[in-house]
């Protein structure tokens, strides 16, 4: 299922914007001879952070699951939509 949603030029940007900063923090932990340790904890803060990001881009990309008022399963069975949005909480787990 395929579903595409319009996202905001803000959200793109703000993602590369992350991929500059964390280029430049690299290029600065070299020039300032950074323990590699220190510099590989502030990497992997920086990815974590732009992986959030990327989810919640994927996520609005998938909407808000509305297919319209019926949907037939791959068993042939006729689903109805709810009467009302039901929201569930994102669970997810992290490495």
């Amino acid at each position: 299922m395929k579903v595409e949603h319009f996202i905001p030029a803000n959200k793109t940007e703000k993602l590369v914007d992350m991929a500059v900063e964390l280029q430049e923090f690299v290029d600065q932990a070299a020039a300032d001879g950074e323990s590699l340790y220190e510099t590989e904890k502030g990497i992997l803060a920086k990815v974590l952070k732009m992986g959030h990001l990327a989810i919640d881009r994927l996520l609005q990309h998938q909407g808000d699951g509305d297919l319209g008022p019926t949907l037939q399963t791959a068993d042939g069975v006729e689903l109805q939509r709810s009467a009302s949005p039901v929201e569930r909480p994102l669970r997810s787990f992290p490495l």
